[in-house]
């Protein structure tokens, strides 16, 4: 079975499991999944670009619902044969020599005004009377859902959402390649920023590193949040010009992304010997991560490890520890489903991958974390990243 086939059987079986006879992804990671690799690169740089895809399972039929300048952006991924529907008043030139310029002319005497009017248009195509559509309306502005809602008639809309979600939970052995492989680029990354500090950088000194050898090695930016001493208690947030000195302690949470799949990790530093308090801390949350792993098997409920990471935590040091989550999966997504929180009942599956981390936020005096990634195998686990996961001492 090759990647292709194994995603189109995920989005088969979703649809199934949820009653629904056509699929419409609207989140780009969703259309990348459902098209095996399209990727729309408007909707990455304005948020408020639209494109969809409509899948039909049991035909196995795609339409793509596209702004009009992305049509051949669409037809070089699909080697030249898709349907389309356009929309938006983007016009091309064609050069005398162009051998499709009767192509472009015909899509764009069928080009409609508005991205509602054309998915509206596409749907119609492609559902019958009786259907459920699962709409997932992630970038979906509520003026266009609520639009073709109106104007489908016949069929039933369900939140689309949660079908893609379980289609992409359980992952091909490419696909947990392609995230090791982010993941052990960004561990590596750490590593150079780490060893190329001096006291009195900054936090934006280590993300320039960081981001210089992810580059380097193929992967693109997602996030790399350094904060250091009384920072370290803040959650996502941007690295700042302050120098770090003797005796910080810096809380790294930070990730890249490979092929379009991403990593996730954390870690702990400190510049010098780590004071008891942080040490304390720090194993408190070392020990909560190593038990949730421990617990990582096929069969076992999400929340259950929530359950484990929380009482070891406390238990080893942390007794006021709080938290509402303690991991979550991971892939085209850095949160990908399902979620280690109480009342996710989700039951863990072999080829499953997932995140642990026990991270701790302590206004007014820093913050500790531990984050790794692993992979369900048929007895147990696998993690990915290889680095230490002590505190690290920076001399």
């Amino acid at each position: 079975m090759t990647l292709k086939e194994f995603r189109r059987s995920r989005l088969q079986l979703a649809a199934k499991e949820s009653g629904a006879q056509v699929l419409l992804a609207s989140l780009p990671q969703n259309i990348t999944y459902t098209t095996n690799g399209y990727v729309s690169v408007n909707q990455f740089v304005l948020c408020s670009t639209q494109s969809y895809v409509i899948y039909v399972p049991q035909t196995d039929r795609f339409i793509y619902v596209v702004g009009y300048g992305e049509i051949p952006s669409v037809l070089e991924f699909e080697n030249g044969s898709t349907e389309i529907f356009s929309f938006g008043s983007f016009r091309f030139c064609y050069n005398e020599n162009f051998s499709g310029t009767a192509r472009y002319k015909q899509y764009e005497a069928e080009n409609f005004a508005t991205p509602e009017e054309a998915l509206t248009a596409a749907l119609n195509a492609a559902a019958k009377p009786g259907d459920q559509i699962a709409f997932d309306y992630s970038r979906a502005p509520y003026a266009v859902a609520r639009y073709v809602s109106e104007h489908v008639h016949g069929v039933r809309f369900i939140d689309g959402v949660p079908v893609f979600s379980v289609a992409r939970r359980i992952k091909f052995p490419e696909e947990i390649a392609g995230i090791e492989k982010a993941t052990n680029i960004a561990e590596d990354g750490l590593l150079a920023a780490l060893y190329e500090f001096r006291p009195g950088d900054t936090e934006q000194d280590l993300e320039r590193s960081f981001l210089k050898y992810i580059g380097t090695h193929g992967a693109q930016e997602i996030f790399f949040v350094a904060t250091a001493n009384l920072r370290a208690a803040y959650s996502d947030t941007v690295n700042q010009p302050a120098p770090i000195g003797k005796g910080s302690m810096i809380r790294f949470d930070f990730g890249c992304k490979y092929d379009g799949y991403t990593s996730d990790l954390a870690r702990t530093a400190c510049v010098g010997k780590p004071d008891e308090k942080v040490s304390r801390y720090y194993d408190a949350v070392f020990a909560g991560t190593v038990a949730a792993i421990a617990a990582v098997r096929p069969g076992v409920p999400a929340e259950n490890l929530f359950e484990i990471a929380m009482k070891t935590t406390r238990e080893r040091g942390i007794p006021h520890y709080r938290r509402h989550h303690v991991g979550h999966g991971i892939g085209l997504e850095i949160y990908d489903y399902p979620s280690m929180a109480p009342g996710d009942h989700t039951v863990l599956e072999e080829n499953m991958v997932i995140n642990i981390e026990t991270p701790y936020y302590e206004l007014g005096w820093g913050g500790v974390q531990i984050e790794d990634t692993v992979a369900i195998t048929a007895d147990g686990c696998r993690v990915l990243d290889r680095t230490d996961k002590g505190l690290l001492v920076i001399d």
